[in-house]
């Protein structure tokens, strides 16, 4: 804790030879009706007799309405479906205690290193910090976010875990890690320059994964 708490083919089928077609066709797929004066009696097709100029003219203006109204139907779709993909690709991710969760790594001399970290942001967010609780996992922690940059001077006042607690500069190095502070002490943890932020993880992983001081913290604020 801080202390203080600085801490998602056929668009017109020839008739055969009987009567052409008289009328207007019924509607197209999906609930359009074609546009246009142009009726299926105006195609007079017979099996030996060629197309007639007027004929060629009409069929393509049957294969255009039609292709253009499968096109704008197409283009409907899409813009309808990066919505949907916006709000179910990203959830707003939350902790039990309210704060949000966001992807943090460390990386060190051994390789990269990740976390989940929860944001304390607020005064009161940042004075509460882990006090009162009882379990951590091993690659969960929570990060103290400063604006601009401060000295910043923590304590483990109702804090029944041991905690690492890593003061991070500006540009991501770490300046210092205070390793399995003592839980319920009120010793004052501090560091003798700015820092951008502070990371708290559990008691002793430091160590376990080889962080140092000098390894760089990334992650971003949402």
């Amino acid at each position: 804790m801080l202390m203080h708490r600085d801490r998602s083919r056929d668009a017109a089928q020839a008739t055969e030879d009987s009567p052409p077609l008289r009328g207007r066709p019924g509607k197209a797929a999906g609930g359009v009706e074609p546009l246009g004066r142009t009726s299926w009696s105006a195609l007079r097709v017979s099996p030996t007799q060629p197309l007639s100029p007027a004929d060629h003219g009409h069929l393509r203006w049957w294969v255009w309405t039609l292709m253009a109204a499968a096109f704008a139907m197409l283009i409907a779709s899409c813009r309808a479906e990066p919505a949907a993909n916006v709000s179910q690709s990203v959830p707003v991710r939350t902790a039990p205690s309210g704060l949000d969760l966001v992807p943090l790594s460390i990386q060190s001399a051994n390789g990269r290193h990740a976390f989940t970290v929860e944001v304390a942001r607020t005064s009161g967010e940042q004075s509460r910090g882990m006090m009162f609780r009882r379990a951590m996992g091993a690659d969960d922690g929570m990060i103290f976010p400063f604006q601009p940059p401060r000295p910043a001077s923590f304590w483990m006042r109702n804090t029944y875990l041991p905690l690492d607690i890593i003061f991070v500069r500006a540009d991501g190095t770490i300046a210092r890690i205070a390793a399995n502070a003592t839980p319920l002490s009120e010793e004052s943890i501090a560091v003798g320059e700015p820092v951008a932020s502070v990371l708290e993880i559990r008691g002793g992983r430091a160590a376990e994964l080889g962080i140092a001081e000098g390894d760089r913290v990334d992650w971003r604020d949402p």
